[in-house]
Formats: C-alpha cells, structure tokens, sequence
C-alpha cells in the first residue's frame, strides 16, 4: 500500500504542476518501496500486462523514469512485469524497454 501511494502522490504532485525536478525524489522513494516488496515477496505475482492495472502501473513507472531523468530505473521496472508466456507479449511495452 506504501508503493502504491508513494506513486499517487507523485503522480498527483506531477498533475499539480510541481516543478519536474522536484519530483526526482518522490519518484525514487516510489521506486524503491516498488522495489523493498518484489523483494520481499519475490513469489508474488509480477505485473501481468494484459490487467489494465498492472499495464498502467507499467505505463506510469516507466513514464516517469523517463521523464524524470531516472532511467537506471528501466531495467528494475523491467523485472517487475511477468514473463509468463501465458500472459502474453505487448509490441508497445517491449519496444518502450527496448
């Protein structure tokens, strides 16, 4: 839940119009608690991208990332998605990794 509302509130700091940079360290503690629990519950499920969801939470982390200057970020995020080939393959999110 911590996660969760780290990103909110980046997310609503962002929409509010703070200024860009100012949101690198909102964006990293987001990161990091993302981050504290795939670690600390590394059997849980991973972010399957055909939930609208875990596709948003994709789109929002990796947009963000980018935007924010914290593109060491990428490949952390990357981990988090399910490679499960029963959840499929989206075009789009493989070539924004890419």
């Amino acid at each position: 839940m911590r996660a969760h509302t780290a990103l909110e509130l980046l997310i609503c700091r962002y929409s509010a119009g703070d200024e860009v940079l100012s949101l690198r360290s909102t964006a990293v503690r987001a990161f990091t608690l993302f981050k504290a629990y795939r670690e600390g519950f590394p059997r849980s499920n991973r972010l399957s991208l055909w939930e609208p969801d875990a596709y948003q939470y994709v789109m929002w982390l990796l947009s963000l990332a980018v935007l924010l200057g914290l593109k060491e970020w990428v490949p952390t995020i990357a981990t988090w998605i399910s490679t499960n080939p029963e959840d499929g393959h989206d075009v789009l999110v493989s070539r924004l990794f890419g």
